[in-house]
């Protein structure tokens, strides 16, 4: 999955262009779920969607705030 801020019409374009979907199960972003990074609910909420535990993801950012947030909900963070 992926977990971003980007705004719609650039969420749907990227995936379009860069033929995201045979890498990604499903995108949460913030312009369509209306929760942004660095709030700990858009993990959470991409965790519920998953049905998976937070054990089991590895999340890359280029951003450690995100990357510490994950973490604290038991998410491996890189």
């Amino acid at each position: 999955m992926a977990v971003s801020n980007e705004g719609r019409e650039l969420t749907n374009h990227c995936i379009k262009e860069f033929k995201m979907n045979p890498f990604m199960d499903f995108f949460i972003s913030s312009s369509f779920v209306h929760l942004r990074k660095p709030s700990s609910d858009i993990f959470q909420m991409a965790l519920d969607i998953a049905q998976i535990d937070a054990e089991e993801v590895l999340y890359i950012d280029d951003h450690a705030i995100f990357v510490r947030v994950a973490e604290s909900l038991g998410i491996k963070g890189v």
